[in-house]
């Protein structure tokens, strides 16, 4: 079979459950991971792949199993990142997040102690570590197995990033951190019910969703300890589309100034910024 053709019944195979574009683009990830290129599909080139292989990961998307624990990887700033189920799939949103502190990286020291909170894949830290190699990253999470898949992904890349088991809920104090940067569990409980399967059904649960009657429950911890952390000059959060004016006024109540809400690429809000003149 060649290339196109077998792109074509894979996309077929999906339509029952994606719409066209995802298909096309989860067709795509799959096969590239199989060694067949974009190139092989437009010139229609003959292809060889491991059948039962390719079977399989397609009975696991039929199933709504996110490509990227399918690959055991996903890509965040046109780098791979390792993944599992202890590990959300990194997103082009927090993509945004991070391109937003390194456009704003002449705001802080040469040296800036950057500190991460809710680590997960590393992606934020090690993006942050490899865009602006001068900074020193600090990568805190809740779950070692979590830490585990950060520290593989910093040494895949060679990234220089001190990761540290931490409850941020419980923790007392940060010290000595020019930025803080978190892309905390946001999700309401309630929103689960028009949520997609693949992200309910799959995705760490403790990375996603916080309790309805108290949503703001690590903004407010991480904004407190931000506070008392006398060096912090700037504080980056991903948050909850409906709670940018709740996230912001958090953070002017703590003493941060020119907050501002950001939208992402879909014209939701989904940063907000707040800066400390120190």
């Amino acid at each position: 079979m060649n290339a196109k053709e077998l792109f074509n019944n894979i996309i077929s195979n999906l339509s029952e459950l994606y719409d066209e574009h995802e298909a096309r683009s989860i067709t795509e990830l799959l096969l590239e991971d199989h060694k067949i290129t974009r190139t092989d599909i437009m010139l229609d080139n003959s292809v060889t792949w491991d059948k039962n292989i390719l079977e399989i990961q397609i009975e696991r998307l039929l199933k709504s199993e996110p490509i990227q624990y399918i690959l055991g990887y996903g890509w965040f700033y046109e780098r791979k990142f390792f993944v599992n189920s202890n590990t959300l799939i990194p997103r082009s949103e927090t993509e945004e997040l991070c391109h937003l502190i390194l456009s704003e990286k002449d705001r802080f020291p040469k040296h800036a102690k950057v500190l991460d909170i809710g680590t997960g894949s590393g992606c934020i830290a090690c993006t942050l570590a490899l865009e602006n190699p001068d900074w020193q990253i600090t990568a805190f999470d809740v779950n070692n197995d979590t830490l585990d898949m950060a520290r593989k992904n910093a040494n895949n890349l060679k990234a220089n990033i001190k990761f540290e088991l931490q409850n941020i809920l419980t923790t007392i104090n940060v010290s000595d951190f020019d930025i803080i940067v978190s892309n905390p569990p946001y999700v309401l409980d309630s929103e689960t019910r028009v949520m997609n399967n693949n992200v309910t059904d799959f995705e760490p649960h403790l990375a996603l969703f916080v309790p309805d009657n108290d949503p703001l429950i690590f903004y407010k911890k991480i904004t407190g300890l931000s506070t008392s952390c006398k060096t912090t000059k700037a504080l980056y959060f991903e948050i909850n589309e409906a709670l940018g004016t709740q996230t912001s006024q958090l953070l002017v109540e703590n003493g941060f100034s020119s907050v501002k809400i950001l939208k992402d690429f879909q014209g939701k809000d989904r940063i907000v910024a707040g800066y400390r003149p120190i």
